[in-house]
């Protein structure tokens, strides 16, 4: 049943909110909309929703072929329960893992260019370049987005590890919304 899908994602979306605050708030409060009209700064910050959602949907569709493989090689309750212990691991050794500073060439590679390409589209004022910055934003490694592709993972049907993702997204909205709208209104 699709409230199964949609509470879940929906509430992890809203709760995770305050981790976006200060995770992606110094993005969103220096997107290029401080100088249009309220119209406009609300179909600004929208389009740059909009890439950050479109992100977060493609990620799911991804994800969603990939359980899709898991549930056909037999070994998807395997892997959840597998991913179910890494995060509780995780969240009891946060410190310890970070103090241990490994970094992988090709992620530190990839995080350089979106770092790279969010400074070029920070300076172009235009709908499309909103909307390119809120797609690297989904990009963006995040451990809440990690979460939330646990749960696409473990949906029955590809469609709906993409509708999970759509809907965590759209939970995300209110906040990611207003932190911009307020920040370019002083």
């Amino acid at each position: 049943m699709l409230l199964t899908l949609i509470i879940p994602a929906i509430t992890l979306g809203l709760l995770s909110s305050f981790h976006c605050l200060g995770m992606c708030g110094p993005i969103a409060f220096v997107l290029p909309v401080g100088q249009r009209t309220k119209l406009g700064k609300v179909v600004g910050i929208s389009t740059y929703n909009l890439g950050r959602i479109s992100t977060y949907s493609i990620l799911g569709l991804l994800i969603g072929f990939f359980g899709e493989g898991l549930r056909f090689m037999g070994v998807s309750q395997l892997i959840s329960i597998v991913l179910g212990v890494l995060l509780i691991v995780y969240v009891i050794f946060a410190k310890k893992l970070v103090k241990l500073n490994v970094t992988n060439k090709y992620a530190y590679q990839f995080n350089t260019f979106v770092k790279a390409k969010l400074g070029v589209f920070l300076k172009k004022k235009t709908n499309s370049s909103l909307y390119f910055l809120g797609v690297l934003n989904g990009l963006i490694p995040c451990g809440v987005v990690f979460i939330a592709l646990q749960g696409a993972l473990l949906q029955v049907y590809i469609l709906n590890s993409a509708l999970f993702m759509l809907v965590f997204g759209l939970g995300t909205i209110p906040m990611m919304f207003s932190i911009t709208y307020l920040s370019n209104s002083f």
